[in-house]
Parts: C-alpha cells; structure tokens; sequence
C-alpha cells in the first residue's frame, strides 16, 4: 500500500551562496516572504516550502518533504538555528564562485552538534567556477574525517538548470534510506512562527515530531501551561484533518486572550503538545561536546560561565557548570549541567549548541540526558553513573529505565514518559522484557531494580528482627518508625508502602494497626513478671462477663507494665477509662447480643445486660463499642443488628 513519508528538509551555508535560490529551483516556492528580503535580496527570517518525491526504494510512496530555508548572515545565526534545530537532512550549500567560507564551517559545526542524520552538498553557481573540480576538492577536504565526510557533492546551477534534477534525486536517494519519522503519540509542535489573522484568530506554524496532531484537540503550550484548542489546521498548505510527525503545520488556535496570544503567552520557541507530556525544567544534566576542529578556537569554554543555548525549543540563557573538569578544550566532551533562568522544555536525547553572544561564536553543543537536575547531586557518584550509562546511547529506552533504577533503585513510569520521547506503550513493552530477564520488578506503575528491592526487603526484615529481639514484650515497630528508618527525604511514601505489601502478602511480616512485626513473632513478658501476669488473667478470668475495674488491676503487683503487655498483644481490651476486659470476655458477651437481638430484632441496655449476666459498668461501654464496629444500632433506647 503506497504512503506518504514525511520529512524535514533545512538548508544550511553561507550568505549569498544561493540557499533560497535553490530551494525555489526544487520546489517552485519562493521562501524569501518579507518585503525587506526581496528588496536586500537577503533571507533574514525562515522561510518555508513544500516538495514531493517519489521514494527510491521501490515502495511508491510519496516522501512529503518539508523545506526550512534558513538565514545564511551571522547577525540572524539565532533564526537559522531556531529552522535547523529539528531536521531530519540538510542541505549544505556552498557557492562555487567563493568555497568554504566563515558561515559554511559554523553551520557545519552546528549540523555536527545537531546530529543531523544525512547531508548532502549543493555545490551553487557552477556557472560561475573557473575550476569546478578544484573546489570540489577542497570541499571534500574540509568534510575529511568528520561525519560528513562521505556526503554526495552535487554540482548546481539555478542560472543554467545545471544538476537541479540530480540534486533532486539524490535528496530522494537520501530520504528513502531514512527510517520513518518516530510517532510515539506524543506530538510536539515547535513553534517558529506566531500571528493573528481578522476573522481567524492565532495561528502558529512549526515543525511537528512525535506524533499527530487532530483539528479539535485540546493541546497545551509550554513553558507557560497554557491551554489552548485547536479549531482547524493546515499541513503543507493543504486544510487537513491532522498533521503527522515529520510534516510542517499551521494551527488555528482558539481559547486565548489577546495578552497570552502575543509575546508574553506563545511566541516562537513555544512547544505545543498534549497535557501532561512534557514537564518544563530549569536544571538539565548534558554530556557537552567541542569539536575538534573548533570554530571559536578564542573562546573560552569554562565552568561557571553564561551561554546562549538553541534547542527545539527555542533559546534561553543558562550557565553551565562543568561535573570534573575546569576548561573544555577542543576534542573533549565532559558531564555538565546547565542552570536556565526561565523553564524550558526537553527531553532525554534532545540535542542542543551553544553559542558565546559576546564574542558571537558557536562553541560546543551536546545531548541532554536528565532532565531533572540536582546541583546537590550532580558530581555525587550515583548520578556520575546515570550519565555515563545514557551517554552510551541517549535514545535507548533500555538505559532510560536501567540508568533511573540504578541510581535510586526505584522510579514511577509516568516520570520516565514525562522526560523521554516514549510512549507509556513502548516503555511498558521494554519494563516487561526486562521483568522476564529478572532486572527490574513492575508494581502498580513503580518500577524497581530487582537488586535493591530484595535489598530493602531484607533491611526491613532485619529490622524487626532486631526490634522484637531487644523489646520482646511489644507487639512491633511502629509503621512511621520503620518508614524513617529506610526512606530517604526524597523518597515517596507509597515506595515504602509497597515495599511492605508486599512484605504482608508473602506472610513475611503483619500489621497490627499501626505496628508491624515479623508474622512469627509473638510478645512476651520478661519471666520475672509472668507470675504478676498470670495473677491478673485469673482475675479476668474469674467472672469474664465482670471483670475488675482498670484501677483494680494497676494496683498489682507490676499491674501498669502487665495491663500494657495485655492491651498490646490484645488479651485485654479496654472499653473506656475505667473499664477494661478480657477479649475472651468481650467475645462471649459480643456472641450473646447478637444471638438475642437475632430473636427479638430489638433490646433495650437493660435486656441485654440481664441476657449477658453482665453490669451496667460493663454493658454500656461494650455496647457503645459495638455501635461503633458496625454490629449494632442504636435508636433511642433501642439497639438492634446492623
């Protein structure tokens, strides 16, 4: 069944080597859309188009290209960037007549920090070389040993139609190759263009990645958390029923205030998405690269200092502070953290560059790997761990979940989709591959690394062992005292809580209302005070249906420390101040209400006090008692059966 594959394509290269020339060569749109571009004849602003090819690959589907043509002048670096920052190829093109210039070696460092995936060389003005092959030579020569070395080098003129055909193949030679555009039903709309239409209302434009986007969804614009509904959309200049992933679209917002629709609420740099998918932050953990052929060889890259930092999600101002090192150097990559002033939005794997505004340099880039930083945590060794094991591979949901487990032995799943690309389907898929391989335990949307769950579950058992060990006549540990014990400031309550669930289900420790004990263990009086005990059981025993009064009983011998041995391991209840008595008693007196009430569907206090052979003292406690369990009712004088 033929499809269509959606795509972004974004240009790249130096001013005036002819990007927006050759982008309405391929595509018969004229990008350049401000008057003051067509009168400097210099692209200032992003511009945008629309080109289908047929795929190589014998499947006859249709790859829906969309075109970002970006701004080739250093003064507007800040738009090209915002265009570039979420293409699936680029198109680097270098004028014949001048080669490699200042412009081209920063986009292509950038398109390297990017990790754009497929590069091909739009060699313009052909027309105008005096010797093609020599340039193509030195081009090649600058491409040498780095990730692009092997980009095809296409010879163009928009003067002539030289190679427009063939450049236009080979894009769909490059695209075909690609996998399909990721769709995690996580739709993400990068906003690069924001503004009002009479009659209409908002519109904004962007690149969409991760999902579909549906006319008349409810969506949310972040980092504000602005809610806004979607009235109609428009993808590739077509009206639509939805936008997939990989296509550019227009959105008609409805829902806003003319406040929030203007630059304090969605402006370029917004995310458009749906409730709940992304968490803003203003602490990102990231491995920092500088390349090796460093463009600002004159800047400094130290911890401590403020750059600007371009994402998917526009740019901000963070400082960045290095985990083990003072400089970055050309070549190296180091741990970092970046500290934002205003939120913003990512998630594991994003890839970002930063560019020194004063000297007006781009000066390293790098991929984000958690997206909740800690500066208290951040050079400690657990972390150390996560970064190094998601640096690996930024985009494995693999290490995604390990790399959490391993730092905290514990982690909810819904903070792992939050902060990654995944669907809540794709991770429950992995957490179950990796439940049957014994690693990780799933519970109630918690996940668990195996190794420290046994581990905490053996703490726990030991102690209350201890516990009973060194206070045998109690009949536990208090739940909180325990929860102290083993939770740390950050971890939730329900992580202990399920913890000792499952602790109860395997018969491995009880609760008794807010004790817990090892289920074996039973409580005991130190020996020396068994024989006062047993002097006060004989007691109760006596008359159980009239035992003595509380003060009575603490007159024996050790009488406060028996009674509380006895209240605690329930052999003794206490049915008000004053009165107490044996739960033996409590049941037998308990049995016989309900049977006479069974007969005579209702009693007075007296009646059943005469059919209990108890007291008053006793019978109204014990029956007040009962009201509250649930067993009787009282209606004025009359009890009867619930």
């Amino acid at each position: 069944m033929r499809d269509k594959r959606h795509y972004i394509l974004g240009t790249a290269g130096h001013i005036d080597h002819g990007k927006s020339a050759l982008v309405r060569a391929l595509t018969g749109v004229d990008p350049d859309r401000l008057p003051e571009e067509k009168a400097r004849g210099m692209t200032i602003d992003l511009g945008f188009a629309g080109l289908d090819l047929e795929a190589t690959d014998g499947s006859g589907d249709t790859l829906a290209v969309g075109v970002v043509d970006v701004p080739g002048h250093a003064d507007f670096l800040k738009n090209m960037l915002t265009g570039i920052s979420a293409v699936d190829f680029a198109l680097l093109v270098i004028a014949a007549d001048d080669g490699w210039m200042a412009q081209t070696e920063e986009h292509y460092q950038i398109l390297n920090y990017l990790n754009v995936g497929q590069v091909v060389i739009a060699l313009s003005k052909a027309d105008l070389a005096e010797d093609i092959e020599l340039v193509r030579g030195d081009i090649a020569a600058h491409l040498q040993g780095g990730r692009f070395e092997d980009a095809p080098i296409i010879a163009t003129s928009v003067k002539t139609g030289e190679g427009i055909e063939t450049l236009s193949q080979v894009i769909a030679e490059k695209l075909s190759v690609l996998p399909p555009v990721r769709d995690s039903g996580k739709p993400r709309l990068l906003v690069d263009r924001v503004f009002g239409l009479r009659g209409v209302g908002t519109v904004v434009t962007g690149t969409l990645r991760n999902g579909s986007i549906t006319a008349g969804s409810d969506l949310m614009i972040l980092p504000d958390a602005l809610p806004a509904h979607v009235r109609g959309l428009q993808s590739h200049n077509e009206k639509k029923d939805f936008a997939r992933p990989g296509s550019r679209a227009a959105l008609n917002l409805v829902g806003l205030s003319r406040r929030q629709s203007a630059s304090a609420g969605i402006a370029r740099g917004s995310v458009l998405t749906l409730p709940d998918t992304i968490h803003p932050s203003t602490l990102l953990d990231v491995e920092v690269h500088r390349l090796e052929r460093d463009f600002a060889r004159s800047s400094l890259l130290k911890s401590g200092r403020e750059f600007q930092c371009y994402m998917s999600c526009g740019s901000r101002s963070a400082r960045m502070h290095f985990g083990d090192t003072i400089v970055l150097e050309p070549g190296d990559s180091t741990f970092a953290q970046l500290r934002f002033k205003e939120p913003v939005c990512a998630w594991v794997g994003d890839r970002f560059v930063l560019r020194d505004l004063a000297r007006r340099e781009t000066v390293a880039g790098g991929v984000i790997l958690d997206v909740f930083g800690n500066p208290r945590a951040f050079r400690k060794a657990p972390q150390r761990v996560l970064l190094e094991e998601r640096a690996r591979e930024p985009n494995s949901m693999r290490l995604l979940i390990l790399s959490a487990l391993q730092r905290d032995g514990y982690v909810a799943l819904k903070l792992l989709c939050a902060t990654s690309p995944f669907a809540e389907k794709e991770l429950r898929n992995e957490v179950d591959s990796l439940q049957k391989e014994g690693l990780i335990l799933a519970k109630d949307d918690w996940l668990f690394l195996r190794k420290w769950w046994d581990s905490q579950s053996k703490r726990i058992l030991g102690y209350l062992e201890k516990y009973h060990k060194d206070q045998p006549d109690h009949v536990g540990a208090r739940v909180d005292a325990v929860e102290r014990a083993f939770s740390d400031r950050k971890q939730p309550k329900v992580v202990f809580d399920l913890l000792v669930e499952s602790l109860i289900k395997a018969h491995s420790i009880t609760r008794e209302e807010i004790h817990l004990r090892l289920s074996y263990h039973r409580p005991r009086l130190d020996e020396s005070l068994e024989i006062n005990a047993q002097i006060i059981r004989d007691l109760l025993s006596a008359d159980p249906h009239n035992p003595p009064n509380l003060a009575s009983l603490l007159k024996e011998e050790n009488g406060a420390q028996v009674v509380e041995h006895l209240l605690k391991t329930k052999e003794l209840l206490q049915l008000d101040t004053k009165t107490v008595i044996s739960s033996n008693g409590y049941e037998a007196i308990k049995g016989l209400v309900i049977q006479y009430l069974e007969k005579e569907s209702s009693a007075t206090l007296s009646e059943l006090r005469e059919q209990a052979g108890s007291s008053r003292r006793i019978m109204m406690p014990l029956l007040e008692r009962l009201d509250r369990e649930g067993i009787t009712l009282r209606e004025g004088d009359q009890r009867r059966l619930r």
